[in-house]
């Protein structure tokens, strides 16, 4: 059965759901394959620790909005090292920004 939806002007549109459902899985599959949109983090600190992962605190170099509970990718260069971290977005103030990790990177990143 389409979706409907009243369009402006009292048009009415349908909009068939596997097409709906089609359109969501090739963004998906473009974001997989792309990535998302990159932000630089600076003086991150190691605010808690605790069994199964860790809480840093970052400062966000651009003012943006961040979804909690989004998952994420942070790479951290040491050296000549890079280091590629999976995360978990907690919370956004402004440019503070909390982060979940599983390992600890130390005190300060």
């Amino acid at each position: 059965m389409p979706l409907r939806q009243v369009a402006p002007f009292g048009v009415r549109a349908s909009f068939p759901l596997t097409e709906i459902i089609r359109a969501i899985e090739l963004e998906i599959a473009h974001m997989k394959e792309q990535g998302g949109q990159k932000y630089r983090l600076t003086e991150g600190v190691l605010l808690r620790s605790y069994g199964d992962g860790c809480i840093y605190q970052f400062q966000l170099a651009v003012e943006v909005r961040l979804i909690e509970g989004t998952r994420a990718e942070l790479v951290v260069q040491e050296d000549q090292r890079i280091k590629k971290e999976q995360v978990e977005i907690l919370s956004q103030e402004g440019f503070d920004l909390l982060l979940r990790l599983s390992t600890d990177l130390g005190q300060t990143v």
